[in-house]
Formats: C-alpha cells, sequence, structure tokens
C-alpha cells in the first residue's frame, strides 16, 4: 500500500468500517476477520440493506476511497453473504474468501467491489500491488541513472557525521560543507572552496547493504593537492597524510565515467548531484542553458567554457558532478548567480576538460603548472578609456619571458606596450590573454604583437613590433 490515495483510503475504510453500527450477526463477522471482516460486513450490510441502503453503502465504500464509479443496480447488491476477492487478471493475486454469517440468501457483490475491497486493504495474498502509475520510459532512464551514481557521489564534511547525527540532523547537515565525486579507485574530486581552509576532511559514502538500505561508511582524506584558480581540489580517501594510506573496503570507490565538454550542447539535458543543504544525495534536472561563459578563478583569473545550467544548484552542491544522460560526468557544480543567497535559475559548473587536465596534473606532480608571460597588465577599464586596440602593459617580472622577449612596460611617463594579438589572435581583454594561456603549456612558443608608442615625443603614433616569447611556469605546491 505504498501509493498515498490508496494508503488513505484503507485507512478511511477501516476507521469507517470499524466505528459503523451493524447488526449483531454482521459485528460477529467483523470481530471474526478483523480488518478484512470490516470491509466485508460492510459489504454484507450494504447486501441485507437493500435498495436504496445499498446504493447509499456503495457509494459510501467508494467516496472513502476518493472513487466515483457507476454504481450498481439495487439488485446486484442484493443478498446476504459476501465474498472478498482479487483477480490475478487484474494484477490482485489470488481470490481471498472471508464469510459471514447471514440470514439465508446468497450472492455476490459486483467485482468492482471486491476489488476496492482487495485494492483498500491488500488483500493480495502476500504479492505485492502494482505501481499506481507506471513509469514512462524517460521516467525509467532517469530512475535508474540516479541508482548508477549514486555510489560514486560523496560528501564531504570537516568533522564525522555519525558523530554528529547522534546530537541533531541540523548539526549533522551544517557540517557539511559540499560534495564530491570519486575519480578513481583511491582518489576523490571536490571544489577547492568545500575545503573551508580544512586539510584533512572526511569523505562519507552511502550504499546500499544486502537487504537494500542505505549504509553511510565515513573515511578520513587527505588534501594531495589544490587549484584556486580553477577551483579544484583533489583528496586521497584512507589516508591521514600525503604518504601514507589505508586499505579501503572492497567496493567502496565506484569511480564515474566522465565525458568531454568540448561539444556540449544548448538544450541537452543535464543532472546535478550532490548534497544541498546537507540533504544527502539529491538529484535535480535540467538542460544546457549556455556554454562558453567565463567565471572569475582565485587571483581574478578566469576560468573559460564554464557550463551554464538551469538545473537547481544550492549550498552544499559544489563539487558535486554534473552529468549527461549517458551517465558521464561533464562538469562540476561549482556556483551560482543569484542576488538572494539561494537558486534563481543560473547555475554554473567547471567544464570537465579543465577539470580533468588540473587533476591530472595534481595526481602526477602535487601541484598544476599553468603558462605564464611575465606581464602585469594594466585594467581593461583604462585600455577602453585610452581607446587603445588592445590591452596595455603596466609591468613586467624581471628575468620572465616578456622582458626576456623585448616587451616594454610603463616608464618615465610613457605608455607601455599595447598587446593587440597572440598566436595570431587578436586580443583586447586579459581573458583573451588568458584564454590562449589555458591552451598552452609551460615551454611553449608562442607570437605576440605590440603596438609600442613612437620614440619621437610629440608623435601619437603607435609602431607595430613582432616578439617571439618561451612561455613560463607558475606552480601552487599542494
Amino acid at each position: 500500500l505504498t501509493h498515498p490515495r490508496i494508503r488513505r483510503s484503507s485507512q478511511h475504510i477501516a476507521r469507517r468500517t470499524t466505528a459503523m453500527p451493524l447488526p449483531a450477526r454482521h459485528r460477529r463477522g467483523r470481530r471474526r476477520f478483523g480488518a478484512t471482516g470490516a470491509v466485508a460486513a460492510l459489504a454484507a450490510a450494504a447486501s441485507s440493506w437493500g435498495g436504496r441502503g445499498g446504493h447509499r453503502a456503495w457509494l459510501r465504500l467508494n467516496h472513502s476511497a476518493g472513487l466515483r464509479p457507476k454504481p450498481p443496480a439495487p439488485h446486484q447488491v442484493a443478498g446476504g453473504a459476501a465474498r472478498a476477492a482479487g483477480s490475478s487478471a487484474e494484477g490482485l493475486g489470488p481470490v481471498v474468501e472471508g464469510s459471514l454469517p447471514s440470514d439465508g440468501a446468497s450472492s455476490a457483490l459486483p467485482r468492482s467491489v471486491l476489488r476496492l475491497a482487495a485494492v483498500a486493504l491488500g488483500l493480495t495474498g502476500g504479492q505485492k500491488l502494482r505501481s499506481a502509475r507506471a513509469l514512462s520510459t524517460d521516467e525509467k532512464q532517469v530512475t535508474a541513472l540516479f541508482e548508477k551514481i549514486t555510489p560514486g557521489v560523496v560528501s564531504i564534511s570537516k568533522e564525522p557525521p555519525q558523530a554528529a547525527l547522534g546530537e541533531s540532523s541540523d548539526r549533522a547537515a551544517s557540517s557539511m560543507t559540499g560534495s564530491g565525486f570519486v575519480w578513481d579507485k583511491d582518489c576523490v574530486v571536490t571544489n577547492f572552496h568545500v575545503l573551508q581552509g580544512t586539510e584533512a576532511p572526511f569523505v562519507t559514502f552511502v550504499t546500499k547493504d544486502k537487504d537494500g538500505k542505505d549504509r553511510r561508511t565515513t573515511m578520513d582524506s587527505v588534501v594531495i593537492g589544490i587549484d584556486p584558480a580553477s577551483d579544484v581540489a583533489v583528496l586521497r580517501v584512507g589516508a591521514k597524510s600525503v604518504e601514507s594510506g589505508q586499505p579501503l573496503p572492497p567496493g567502496l570507490m565506484v569511480p564515474l565515467l566522465r565525458a568531454t565538454s568540448a561539444n556540449l550542447l544548448v538544450g541537452q539535458n543535464v543532472f546535478a548531484f550532490g548534497n544541498p543543504f546537507g540533504l544527502e544525495h539529491s538529484l535535480s534536472r535540467g538542460i544546457i542553458s549556455g556554454v562558453s561563459r567565463k567565471m572569475e578563478g582565485a587571483g581574478g583569473r578566469p576560468i573559460n567554457g564554464v557550463i551554464q545550467t538551469d538545473a537547481s544548484i544550492n549550498p552544499g552542491n559544489s563539487g558535486g558532478p554534473l552529468m549527461n544522460s549517458d551517465g558521464k560526468v561533464i562538469g562540476i557544480n561549482t556556483a551560482i548567480l543569484t542576488g538572494s543567497g539561494t537558486f534563481a535559475g543560473v547555475g554554473l559548473a567547471i567544464p570537465i576538460d579543465t577539470v580533468a587536465k588540473n587533476v591530472e596534473s595534481i595526481l602526477a606532480k602535487g601541484f598544476v603548472r599553468r603558462s605564464i608571460l611575465g606581464i602585469m597588465f594594466a585594467p581593461d577599464v583604462m585600455s577602453e578609456e585610452l581607446q587603445l586596440n588592445g590591452i596595455m602593459v603596466m609591468k613586467v617580472v624581471p628575468g620572465g619571458p616578456a622582458e626576456t622577449a623585448g616587451v616594454l612596460s610603463m616608464r618615465g611617463g610613457r605608455l607601455g606596450d599595447v598587446v593587440v594579438s597572440m598566436d595570431g589572435k587578436r586580443v583586447t581583454s586579459t581573458d583573451d590573454v588568458f584564454g590562449v594561456l589555458e591552451k598552452r603549456n609551460p615551454g611553449d612558443v608562442v607570437k605576440m604583437t605590440v603596438q609600442r608608442p613612437s620614440k619621437e615625443a610629440d608623435s601619437d603614433k603607435y609602431d607595430e613590433v613582432e616578439l617571439t616569447l618561451k612561455l613560463g611556469a607558475a606552480t601552487l605546491p599542494a
């Protein structure tokens, strides 16, 4: 009796029939058969009352179940014996019979009455009822996706959730700082901002035991690498230090498959997994609302290719996976654009291609190596106010790639070089420059075109100069 409507109907029928005043011969049937006898007694009462009384009993029984079928004719409810039966053809299991003392007449109630009684009070011979409404193909796919992905989604907390649950569920929820997902046989990936400065967070898995019940397993973990610029962190599960670990329970780590984020399309379905507001293993559904968005990372360095979605993302979802319909990760839920602090229809996820590149670097080296020019650029607003064709160089790092290549900064009241293109691509903002650098590795050689103010003091002309730079490297150690 899992369907709410059937459950409410059965409870109401049982209360009404148990409390209904009946002749002594029908009360004996009620005592003898309990809840079954209550419905059977009502049926017998309807049959013995006959005529309009039978109609009233029939309508009352159906009204209690919230149904409005066509009532039977008076002769159909006449008689003094009731039989509650289920029909296997109707999916209600084998026949169940229960006779009552009667006045001698014998007749069967309409099958619809018997079917209603059987459904309402579970007279199904122990078999499960069919779902009140069959799942559509789309719903089956989503529920299957949830069952498949859930073991690979984890919650991240500053203290063991079991200890918090022993005191109050509110404290358990507040101890959760975000979500994450299983990357490989011993590592979990989440957002850098989820850690909130914690170097040894707790990771909680929710799996099924042999009886199909949820089982929570909380493990120690240690941060083995971070990349604030892309808001990514990697945790080693079952370890209290970067160097040492401990054996993990068999089957605990269920790595999620990864797709590419290079060919995403606006309008395709996506599914956000995580623990919003501490509610474990939640799923929200939406579409990709936009691609190639930009989001500011640590140090003002932009994150390119960010995925925009209308799938509900709230505090606690951060670090959880954004999945496609094939059950593969296409991004990490990271942020929302809102004026109220709660979801307002615009969620942002870091593309999995960016995440994978930086995670693999952390796993291999313990840090992320980024290409740098050794240049500090003027704010974009300044370049726009001066109506420059590109972005102006304010400073160059001594001994860096730009200084070595001959890039000139602002000096003695004179404007610095204005970068107008890199590798043949027009650049008009610092975001454009970082976009080029994200696709390059340290040590790569790039061509840069700059416009340099003329050496003549009273001239407004710019000389165009071609430079070749060998990119340097910036590292963020674990």
